[in-house]
């Protein structure tokens, strides 16, 4: 663009007539059709203009940059102010005994349930990860099973902590990814890692937990689900390519 303006300026003043010098009481004057002199003030002026012109692209996509956060950190706390509503206490009155119920019930139904096949995509995973009534996950494949709430976001598979002492299956599974889950009576070689893109997918990931603690009659413990060092602890799981272990 700058050097369009100085191939117009050239153009323009080429077609002007010579320089002419006017003697005004003993001083020099350029004649105002000093071809020289504009081309000069238009050069200087393309120059200025190119050095601003980074400046500018800089300044512009930082300011970009900075909104772009500030949107997000908008939307996150938005996201987390409409899952985590004030629950009433008739709510919390109405919901305990169901779900003192299905805990009672869910042992004999985990009994009564066959071993589903062995997942070999990850949709598969997500679909037996629906319907277990179980969900247990362990850092390796020789520590205990930690049972564990899991949730789902299309065919993503995610889980959080609900206790912050170390060591923890937490801390061993960022050291080493590999691990087990058991859902029912399946046992599924997974790796579990920090999501790359964990604070886009975290709203749907604070959904998804409003959404089971609800189903599950436990609307009043999802402030400790979504709060924020909850949320920093998101890890998600994904198949392990690693043969099935009996």
């Amino acid at each position: 663009m700058a050097a369009t303006r100085v191939l117009s300026w050239l153009f323009h003043w080429s077609k002007r007539g010579p320089k002419k010098r006017v003697a005004i009481k003993g001083a020099t004057h350029v004649d105002p059709y000093d071809k020289d002199q504009h081309v000069d003030q238009a050069i200087a002026a393309a120059i200025d203009s190119l050095k601003q012109e980074p400046q500018a692209r800089v300044l512009e996509q930082a300011s970009v940059s900075n909104t772009s956060k500030e949107c997000h950190a908008e939307k996150l706390a938005i996201s987390r102010a409409e899952a985590v509503k004030p629950v009433h206490p008739l709510t919390i009155i109405a919901e305990v005994p169901r779900l003192i119920a299905m805990r009672v019930a869910q042992p004999l139904r985990s009994a009564l349930r066959e071993p589903q096949e062995y997942p070999e995509t990850q949709r598969q995973l997500r679909v037996l990860v629906e319907r277990a009534l179980s969900h247990e996950v362990r850092a390796g494949y020789t520590h205990r099973f930690i049972t564990l709430m899991f949730v789902t976001v299309g065919d993503r598979v995610f889980c959080r902590r609900y206790t912050y002492s170390e060591p923890s299956w937490h801390s061993a599974f960022r050291a080493d990814p590999a691990g087990q889950v058991k859902l029912d009576k399946t046992v599924v070689n997974i790796d579990a890692h920090v999501p790359d893109d964990l604070d886009d997918v975290l709203p749907a990931v604070d959904q998804a937990y409003a959404d089971k603690l609800k189903r599950l009659g436990a609307s009043f413990m999802l402030a400790g689900a979504v709060e924020p060092r909850a949320q920093a602890s998101t890890i998600e799981i994904t198949l392990s390519s690693s043969p099935a272990r009996p």
